[in-house]
């Protein structure tokens, strides 16, 4: 099962799977790319089911697992891919915009995670792979709400692998650097921000003009997929793996420095 599936990772890795052998549930919301998703599967003759769901809606999701009880009575594989960012200074957002990156972000994957662990526990073994992000690790201006969220999946990750193990099941954090996809396009800005702000104008234009050009020149989104697949199949694989030069760049810098430095170091870099 793969979340997010529309369109880059979550579209990659759903053909990608498919391609590989296996049966794929992909989950979105935007109806058009799904089918999209769904026509290439079976120009291919995948086996690649689509499916137009909100995660955060409860009532579906349950439906959903209840169906691939019924259907399968198993479930391999779970890449959690789902998200989106909200953007602006945290002052100018309000606490439901705040909620709401979280709902998605964050409980969607604790939702699916819970009705995942039943199946998997029952065969024995499992994979739970959270696509988070080096934001995951690291603090960024204007991201403080999806930063937070990415955050908390972390946590989550990391402290219900003590709790899944002895299950045979294993969770996994995929922290990405900057991906050539659609999610610098499908940024939201805050209600209540202003590019014209004057509290924050100069840092709201230099991070809104870095955002497009820094997701032009990301890396592509199947070598994300790939290596998704490439965990899957590991016997014993490692908490986190991260991908991409820039995600590598920065962490480096973030474990060779002081705070003091890797602050400033951040700050032009951003900011510049």
């Amino acid at each position: 099962m793969v979340t997010g599936g529309s369109s880059g990772v979550g579209f990659e890795t759903s053909l990608l799977f498919a391609e590989k052998g296996y049966h794929v549930i992909s989950i979105g919301r935007n109806e058009a790319k799904l089918e999209n998703l769904k026509n290439q599967a079976c120009d291919k003759n995948l086996s690649l089911e689509t499916l137009k769901l909100d995660i955060n809606d409860e009532k579906s999701v349950d439906r959903l697992f209840k169906n691939i009880n019924e259907s399968f009575g198993s479930l391999d594989i779970l890449v959690n891919n789902a998200g989106f960012g909200l953007v602006g200074p945290l002052e100018n957002l309000s606490i439901k915009e705040v909620k709401n990156q979280f709902e998605t972000n964050f409980f969607s994957a604790v939702r699916l995670i819970q009705l995942s662990i039943p199946l998997m526990r029952k065969q024995g073994k499992g994979k739970i792979i959270n696509v988070s992000s080096i934001a995951g690790k690291i603090g960024f201006p204007l991201t403080s709400a999806y930063v937070s969220s990415k955050f908390a999946l972390e946590g989550l990750s990391e402290s219900i692998r003590y709790e899944l193990k002895p299950f045979g099941i294993d969770v996994i954090v995929i922290e990405p650097g900057v991906i050539k996809t659609e999610f610098g396009k499908n940024m939201i800005l805050g209600k209540n921000v202003s590019l014209e702000n004057p509290h924050y104008q100069k840092i709201l234009h230099k991070r809104m003009s870095g955002f497009k050009t820094r997701f032009l020149e990301g890396m592509d989104a199947l070598d994300v997929a790939s290596l998704i697949f490439e965990v899957s199949k590991m016997e014993n694989p490692n908490k986190r793996y991260v991908i991409g030069s820039d995600a590598n760049e920065i962490l480096d810098k973030y474990e060779k420095s002081n705070e003091n430095d890797f602050e400033n170091f951040m700050t032009l870099q951003l900011l510049k």
